[in-house]
């Protein structure tokens, strides 16, 4: 018997929208340094536009704080031997990466990669810089960067045995998305001791850590480790690479490795929802429940404990704030305005179960498991279409042999669409203008042939489906 999950066939039926603009319930999903996918970081509060000579005087800053860093890295002579204190020397190297500020999703920067000139975003960015070069830019794409940094700080200390651990998160979030890693350096001591640590939550996560052992818990939770060895022969060192490396590892997990990890969130419905049953907040909430209570069935899942999670109607707006009421249980309060769908569930599970675990104390699944999915429906009926949308291309959307006129609107299939979501239909327009139209009680989307069919076009399909038929 196939002891590993098949997540690929599965996402095939799941949404898959990784990469969709954060909610406001999102922002403080984790810290600044982990937002965004592969734990990419954003600037949390800042516009998408900033000025222009404050962000060329804060560059320059920047990068002369960095370029006296990397000095100091590179300068700093060869030990013998290792350092007997290795804690200071991993905290000093923590102190050091203070001087990274964050990269911007809204901005494009001009970097040296691998001693080359290279224009590009925050994810085209990851995996693709040295640790001096990471270091004399003074900005991080995220926690690959801030792991490559470590890493070069100590090996310029004169640590020999270090390895570089770049690893999946252990989570439904994370087969959703097929993107939602970690990176931790270990560095051994003088003593044989392997000390892992955590570059961008600046913490040390084990003081005797066996390299063989994959499996480590931070903070945000569970990693499985796919790669450990020095990062000079690391090879996933560009994102098309990483992504790839993603997906393999996340198959690569034991199954019992999955349900001893992963807790199902049990999800019951407030009293005060029942009123809202005909309306479309209500109706979202019902179909939030139904889907993503099934989720773990759908992903062959057996989660061996559990989160009772009871949703309840909110503020006007769109945040949701969620509390622990009792071990074992949490009440979230959705804002009415809000549009329940992945982004929320990877928010309870990512901020609210692994930032109160210890807290939370997750609860022992019973032998016989629960009846419909886990959910106690508080007079709600679970019935009815998923949460997302099901988007239905038609002849247009083909060549002759069959191939797609829009080469990237598979990609938008897999990342946006739901097998259970309100029907979309799609139809393929020259130029790079799309538009959504309803016509006798349908949502009918033209995509524009030249459009690359990302965030911006799934906001438009979401703004005509709530400004409604």
């Amino acid at each position: 018997m196939n002891k590993k999950l098949d997540f690929l066939k599965a996402n095939r039926d799941m949404s898959n929208r990784s990469l969709t603009k954060r909610r406001p319930y999102e922002l403080s999903d984790r810290p600044e340094a982990y937002l965004g996918p592969d734990n990419s970081a954003g600037v949390v509060g800042r516009g998408p536009h900033g000025d222009l000579m404050k962000t060329t005087f804060r560059n320059a800053v920047r990068k002369a704080a960095g370029l006296a860093l990397a000095a100091s890295l590179c300068a700093a002579p060869a030990r013998a031997v290792e350092a007997p204190d290795v804690e200071k020397d991993v905290r000093d190297a923590f102190k050091a990466l203070a001087a990274l500020t964050p990269m911007n999703e809204s901005e494009q920067y001009s970097l040296p990669a691998r001693g080359r000139a290279f224009t590009g975003g925050v994810h085209d960015y990851q995996r693709r810089r040295s640790p001096e070069e990471i270091l004399a830019g003074g900005l991080s794409s995220g926690d690959g960067d801030y792991a490559a940094a470590f890493y070069g700080l100590l090996r310029g200390k004169g640590y020999k045995r270090l390895l570089f651990v770049d690893s999946v998160e252990l989570s439904v979030s994370a087969i959703l998305s097929k993107f939602s890693g970690h990176t931790a350096v270990a560095v051994r001591d003088g003593t044989g001791k392997w000390l892992l640590a955590d570059p961008s939550g600046r913490e040390i996560i084990n003081r005797d850590w066996d390299p063989a052992s994959r499996l480590y818990r931070t903070p945000r939770g569970p990693f499985w480790a796919g790669y450990t060895g020095s990062l000079e022969k690391y090879p996933y060192n560009t994102p098309h690479k990483l992504a790839a490396f993603y997906a393999e590892t996340l198959q690569a997990v034991p199954r019992e490795v999955w349900n001893e990890q992963v807790v199902r969130l049990r999800f019951a419905a407030a009293p005060d929802l029942a009123p809202l049953a005909k309306e479309r907040f209500g109706i979202r909430m019902r179909d939030f429940m139904a889907d993503f209570s099934a989720i773990y069935d759908k992903f062959g899942l057996k989660p061996k404990t559990y989160v009772q999670v009871t949703l309840a109607r909110g503020e006007d707006g769109v945040e949701t704030e969620c509390k622990a009421t009792e071990p074992g249980a949490i009440e979230c309060r959705v804002g009415r305005a809000s549009d329940p769908d992945d982004n929320l569930f990877r928010w309870i599970e990512r901020h609210e179960l692994a930032g109160r675990f210890d807290e939370l104390r997750p609860q022992e699944t019973p032998p016989g498991g629960f009846a419909s999915g886990g959910i106690e429906s508080g007079g709600i009926a679970l019935s009815g279409a998923g949460p997302g949308y099901r988007f239905i291309p038609d002849k247009s959307c083909y060549n002759a042999d069959g191939s797609w006129t829009n080469p990237f609107l598979q990609e938008f299939l897999v990342r946006y669409g739901s097998v259970g979501g309100t029907v979309v239909y799609i139809k393929d327009t020259p130029g790079t203008v799309s538009g959504c139209e309803w016509e006798k009680g349908k949502l009918i989307c033209s995509f524009g042939r030249g459009s690359g069919l990302g965030d911006e076009v799934y906001a438009l399909v979401r703004r005509a489906m709530l400004r409604g038929k």
